[in-house]
């Protein structure tokens, strides 16, 4: 409030200088070279730096490469006519797919989590998230 009664309207994204070093402390010429806090204004990320991600199919196993080869073909099979149907006469034919009923959207997206889930593990020499099994090299 105003003396007088009148109301002081404040604009939204207006602020006075001392309002914004009050938030954002200026940089000393140091913090901004070569220093391990970086630019000012960046936030570190937690926990440490995410590993770069770089696909590389020699990470798999054998078994990986397997189950990445079945799952891509179950995959492409979901798109094709499963069965054909001649009706005769002339009226021509009719297909049905392999998501011809609900249940097998369940199927497509197993698919995709494996597939996902390989692609992840090809690009990344070390899983950037935990997995509530371990990640074995056996075979």
């Amino acid at each position: 409030m105003v003396a007088g009664g009148g109301r002081q309207v404040v604009r939204a994204g207006t602020r006075t200088a001392a309002e914004r070093s009050a938030f954002h402390p200026p940089a000393s010429p140091a913090a901004s070279v070569g220093s391990p806090q970086g630019t000012p204004g960046a936030f570190p990320s937690p926990g440490g730096s995410t590993p770069s991600f770089s696909f590389d199919i020699k990470r798999w196993t054998k078994v990986e490469k397997i189950t990445g080869v079945a799952t891509l073909l179950l995959f492409i099979s979901l798109f094709l006519p499963w069965f054909t149907y001649n009706i005769g006469f002339g009226y021509g034919s009719v297909s049905v797919d392999g998501l011809g009923h609900g249940w097998m959207y369940l199927v497509l997206l197993v698919c995709l989590g494996i597939l996902g889930y390989l692609v992840v593990r090809a690009g990344f020499g070390e899983m950037p998230f935990k997995l509530p099994m371990p990640v074995s090299s056996c075979c």
